[in-house]
């Protein structure tokens, strides 16, 4: 903290932490067990996350069906393919000018839906996969948004009185490269 207090703005900006200075600031068992973490997570990356959630189907990468928590419904939902390409360029319009460059070196492959966390359930989900030119993965996770349950409580207990939330189309979390 001192050594950045002493910084000026673009020092700090431009500072790096490197993850051996954090390991040296630990006490030995903490220090060995974030080692184990390091090395356990150096291996997990959006690589291998392709070779695991997808495979090749007839030439062309396809996202592996996990049923219940993954699986194809295109077929099950009439324009469901049309109405999330339109969430996707939704999306891409709300991105910045340099994201939006990212972006745009991707193309759409495949989607499936997918069951999300308990405080989720209930909500659509759907993950995507995108392919760069250089075959590199693009995973994003569409996801419904709803008010939250919380949301009317504290409305509550303030005295207060809340209008029901529009329902907004949907959020992107992504993840991959």
């Amino acid at each position: 903290m001192e050594r950045y207090a002493n910084m000026t703005h673009l020092e700090v900006w431009y500072a790096r932490i490197e993850v051996r200075d954090l390991l040296e600031t630990m006490a030995s068992p903490q220090r060995k067990q974030m080692s184990s973490l390091i090395r356990k997570s150096a291996v997990k990356d959006h690589l291998s996350a392709l070779d695991k959630l997808t495979t090749v189907v007839d030439g062309r990468r396809a996202i592996v069906d996990d049923p219940p928590l993954v699986m194809h419904v295109d077929d099950l939902v009439p324009d469901l393919q049309a109405r999330l390409m339109q969430v996707f360029s939704d999306y891409r319009q709300s991105l910045g000018v340099h994201r939006r460059e990212l972006f745009d070196r991707y193309r759409f492959v495949d989607f499936a839906r997918k069951v999300v966390g308990v405080g989720s359930v209930g909500t659509r989900c759907w993950v995507a996969l995108f392919q760069g030119p250089n075959g590199g993965p693009l995973f994003l996770q569409v996801k419904e948004a709803r008010q939250s349950g919380d949301q009317h409580r504290i409305g509550q207990q303030a005295g207060g009185t809340l209008r029901p939330a529009r329902r907004r189309r949907s959020t992107i979390a992504s993840g991959g490269q």
